[in-house]
């Protein structure tokens, strides 16, 4: 499987959005080291992207400096530089291309359906619990430790 090194710079950290598992500093960072990585979302606990060049969905454990780095970004302190090295990811689901009625081409993900989907983007955006999924606890989390009360 392929091996994705990542470096995150002043640059990434600067422009990146708190809380926001889509556009966080690793989020951005990633996207614009591989174009053809698409679909980030970054939490605790896991990184998952789409990779268009392979058509895999990929899914790889955040390592811990990055955890404690993302930590210290939504808290607000300064975060330094880093490089990111992702490696063995623990699920992959391939795409297939179906042609549809209208002549044109989609790409579909094979699995389940019905699956547990998760709340679209916008909801977890209003109610602020976008990055308040992974692991349960590390450090401090504002509003009781991560959950929903």
């Amino acid at each position: 499987m392929k091996h994705y090194k990542v470096p995150i710079t002043v640059w990434d950290v600067t422009f990146a959005e708190k809380k926001k598992s889509r556009f966080c500093m690793i989020a951005e960072a990633i996207k614009r080291v591989h174009p053809s990585i698409h679909h980030v979302q970054v939490d605790t606990a896991t990184i998952t992207f789409t990779d268009s060049a392979t058509g895999k969905r990929l899914q790889y454990l955040t390592p811990p400096a990055a955890q404690m780095a993302i930590i210290q970004f939504d808290d607000g302190d300064n975060v330094e530089p880093f490089t990111l090295d992702l490696k063995n990811p623990i699920v992959e689901r391939s795409q297939r291309v179906v042609t549809r009625a209208e002549g044109k081409t989609a790409r579909m993900v094979r699995g389940k359906k019905g699956v547990n989907r998760r709340k679209s983007l916008g909801i977890r955006k209003a109610t602020g619990e976008d990055r308040f999924f992974g692991l349960k606890r590390i450090g401090h989390f504002p509003n009781g430790h991560g959950r929903k009360e």
